[in-house]
């Protein structure tokens, strides 16, 4: 019948491992990425985040949030060769989940990095209500047995330069997929007042490795967004 008090993991895992299990009783398709992403938003501000981390957490305000999160899946707008020449396919290839029928980009040499191929894609998010989380997502392939990097892109409006959000690599001639997902606090930087933002996948065989001609095959890519109050 008395109150103490505890500090640490051991006490702490199960109050927030609670609060979670409550918020996801209201909204079960959250992915555990957005449940993470409302759980970091709906936290209240008690001190520097190096001392305790998103702060202190906040259960009527997270289970509320969950409850009004919208997920939608969305398909990108357009989709244009960015380094290399166009070789076959269009927006319909990007939007499909047919991965035989994909948007390919034949490589170009560039002096100090090698053999590359990318693709520039772009989508009008909505702007009707706050965006919690951007999960840009795309199945790729490449026609080389060479070492390669894939690389997503997304451009910055605050610097005008593309960010790498992530990066990955294969030895072609395999289906493979990257993602980068973008949180309130940085999400903002890459997408515009009017919801429009633009993405680069990228396909590279280094020089040092021959430098190898290649394809880059888009099958399939999508944007995942998780919307709040």
């Amino acid at each position: 019948g008395k109150y103490a008090e505890f500090t640490g993991t051991s006490m702490a895992t199960p109050l927030a491992s609670g609060v979670v299990a409550l918020a996801w009783s209201q909204n079960p398709d959250l992915t555990p990425a957005e449940m993470r992403d409302l759980m970091a938003n709906s936290c209240d501000f008690i001190g520097p985040e190096s001392v305790v981390g998103w702060g202190r957490i906040n259960s009527f305000k997270l289970v509320t949030n969950a409850a009004a999160a919208s997920p939608i899946d969305l398909v990108f707008d357009s989709v244009t060769p960015n380094t290399g020449t166009y070789d076959r396919g269009n927006l319909d290839s990007l939007n499909d989940t047919d991965l035989s029928n994909s948007f390919v980009v034949n490589s170009a040499p560039v002096a100090g990095v090698g053999s590359v191929a990318s693709s520039q894609m772009g989508i009008v998010l909505p702007t009707d209500r706050s965006l919690n989380a951007v999960e840009i997502t795309a199945d790729v392939k490449t026609t080389t047995s060479r070492p390669t990097s894939i690389v997503l892109y997304g451009f910055n409006r605050i610097t005008g330069r593309y960010d790498q959000l992530r990066a990955t690599g294969t030895f072609g001639n395999s289906d493979m997929s990257i993602s980068a997902r973008l949180r309130r606090g940085s999400l903002e930087n890459y997408v515009n007042p009017d919801g429009s933002a633009s993405f680069v996948v990228r396909a590279v065989v280094p020089s040092r490795l021959g430098g190898t001609s290649t394809k880059l095959e888009i099958g399939h890519a999508k944007v995942r967004i998780t919307q709040g109050r």
